[in-house]
């Protein structure tokens, strides 16, 4: 009979075997739990953040994608230190050429007044660039920011820089931005014959495998005051005078031109010195209602509107496009329109007249009628020689029908009416009528005694002159400090933007900067640094640069627009001036920026 082993001792053997097992397993999860992180220490310690190294018993195996071959060796070289180097399973891969990030390889060449300023980031292989520079602009570089890179030098840039080197003779004042394949010129010119004549020369030079953008720029005249003249007969437009300040405002103005008849091709030259934003805007509905009215005359000085209606438009016509045309205007415009008098259908006796504007900006708008043509060029060089502006819009029509003495009753108001600072003047044949405000206050008599003067004692004349005690002086243009805060008004609402790690204003913000230019042409004698600020990303010496480069072109902008210079200044601060969290999108974007700081003890 065979014997039967005792339970108790049987299973307390498979359970001793069995414990052995589990905690044979948990000491080597330890050790390898305690190696894999000690490799993980010092990959990192050692800067080798791309590699990971787990334990799999008596093995360490490594894994990840080197970015060369140098940082798999020294890896390995790290896990070296903690095990065997028999007992690495090296499961590596290193990334391929093809396969690397390639720096963004840029350089700017910044000109000014004999000044040179080189920035970017260019393979070694480019080197020595300052001195090739200095060789060609005949000046050592005042700033030379030029970070070099051991990286492979890419396809094309060698032709790029070759051809901004090539360009570079021409380019006084500018820049050249070179990336690999394309080169960006941005340029000032002394006129539009000098800058055509540039982008030509820039052309021809130009290697079929470089692409090659400009942006030159000529100075725009300035225009005071700003005018627009044009008349409608018959569904026939003729353009007399035009301005606008930007092409989309002349093309605006020329649409609405051709849209009520112009039959030849109307030309409205660029300007600076528009009063208002609004100018093309009110251009348009000012010729939507001349050609309602079914033709006339429109001129504008400034903001100061004279619509001339054609003989024998209906009155009440008249008075509706008036007041709708008023209703729809800017605020800033002021209307005025004047219907000519003619005989009546009913045989109501013929009442010729003649009106004059005198507007406050020293202009002055002649209507009405005069006996022949040289008495209407009297009148309106008459007018011309009396005032401060020397500015006359001469509408007068000839009428031979007129009174004997018409046209020295018509030069005297026109000469008591020059003595105000704006008012009308109406002659009929039964009175001469001026009215209209005055600085002095004995005007009224003044007025009065000339006219009485020159017409005798039996003319009939009426004078109706208020006295302005604001009119004292000319006008002032606004007090720096006014300025200074008109200027941080336009750059709260809208920012100077550039091209990424670039000096090149963006083209969104050269209305900005057209904005800014009219805010301080009114205060001449205010001194203003621009300063130039960055975030923090990017080196500290390169952010320096890029400031400094960035108020030197909003510098130039404002040069270009004849803002006069003799108080501006530029000034880069970099990183050094945050206004917000550099460690936010939102902070980053807002120490992206430039201000105008008004220099103290210098405003008036």
């Amino acid at each position: 009979m065979r014997r039967r082993l005792p339970i108790f001792p049987l299973v307390a053997l498979i359970l001793s075997g069995a414990l052995s097992w589990v905690i044979a397993g948990a000491i080597v999860a330890r050790i390898e739990s305690s190696t894999r992180q000690q490799a993980v220490t010092a990959l990192a310690a050692a800067g080798q953040n791309w590699a990971d190294a787990q334990a799999d018993g008596t093995l360490l195996v490594l894994s990840g994608q080197a970015p060369d071959e140098s940082a798999r060796f020294r890896a390995l070289e790290v896990l070296g230190k903690i095990i065997d180097g028999a007992g690495i399973d090296d499961r590596s891969t290193v990334q391929s050429a093809a396969e690397a990030i390639q720096p963004d390889f840029s350089l700017e060449i910044l000109r000014s007044e004999g000044s040179v300023s080189l920035i970017g980031l260019i393979p070694a292989q480019s080197a020595p660039l300052a001195a090739e520079v200095a060789g060609i602009a005949a000046a050592e570089p005042n700033t030379d920011l030029l970070v070099q890179s051991a990286d492979p030098q890419p396809e094309l840039w060698a032709d790029s820089i070759g051809f901004a080197l090539a360009l570079l003779p021409d380019i006084a004042n500018g820049s050249l931005q070179v990336v690999p394949g394309k080169v960006e010129v941005t340029a000032i010119a002394e006129s539009d014959e000098a800058r055509q004549q540039l982008a030509d020369r820039l052309t021809e030079r130009q290697p079929q495998n470089v692409a090659l953008t400009l942006d030159i720029r000529a100075p725009l005249p300035v225009i005071a005051p700003y005018r627009f003249a044009m008349t409608l007969r018959d569904g026939s437009a003729s353009l007399e005078a035009c301005s606008a300040e930007d092409g989309e405002g002349r093309a605006r103005i020329l649409s609405a031109v051709r849209r009520v008849g112009a039959v030849e091709a109307a030309k409205c030259p660029l300007a600076l010195g528009a009063p208002s934003a609004t100018w093309p805007l009110a251009i348009d509905l000012a010729i939507t209602a001349l050609d309602e009215l079914g033709g006339g005359a429109l001129a504008i000085t400034d903001t100061d509107l004279l619509l001339t209606a054609r003989l024998g438009t209906d009155p009440g016509k008249l008075a509706q496009v008036t007041a709708d045309l008023t209703k729809s205007l800017p605020e800033v415009f002021s209307l005025e329109t004047v219907l000519p008098q003619t005989e009546t259908q009913d045989a109501a006796p013929y009442r010729p007249l003649f009106s004059a504007t005198l507007h406050a900006d020293g202009s002055m708008s002649l209507g009405g009628a005069m006996p022949d043509p040289a008495s209407r060029e009297a009148a309106a060089i008459y007018a011309g020689s009396l005032l401060r502006s020397g500015l006359v819009q001469n509408r007068i029509q000839i009428d031979t029908k007129l009174p004997l003495g018409w046209a020295s009753r018509t030069l005297a108001g026109i000469e008591t009416l020059a003595m105000l600072n704006s008012g009308t003047l109406t002659v009929s044949p039964e009175k001469v009528y001026v009215e209209g405000r005055s600085a002095s206050p004995d005007i009224e008599a003044e007025v009065s005694d000339a006219l009485s003067a020159r017409l005798g004692a039996d003319q009939a004349i009426s004078v109706m002159v208020v006295h302005d005690p604001s009119l004292d002086t000319t006008v002032i243009p606004p007090g720096n400090r006014e300025c200074a805060s008109q200027v941080a008004d336009i750059l709260q609402k809208r920012q100077i933007t550039f091209a990424k790690n670039s000096g090149k204003i963006d083209e969104d913000s050269q209305l900005i900067i057209d904005d800014i230019a009219i805010v301080l042409k009114n205060c001449p004698s205010a001194s203003f640094e621009i300063g130039g600020h960055t975030d923090s990303k990017g080196g500290e010496v390169l952010n320096q640069a890029l400031s400094q480069a960035r108020a030197d072109a909003v510098l130039d902008a404002l040069l270009a627009r004849d803002v006069l210079i003799a108080g501006l200044s530029a000034r880069g601060y970099g990183e050094s001036q945050p206004i917000g969290d550099n460690e936010t999108e939102e902070g980053r974007a807002s120490n992206r920026r430039i201000a105008f700081k008004l220099l103290e003890g210098r405003d008036e």
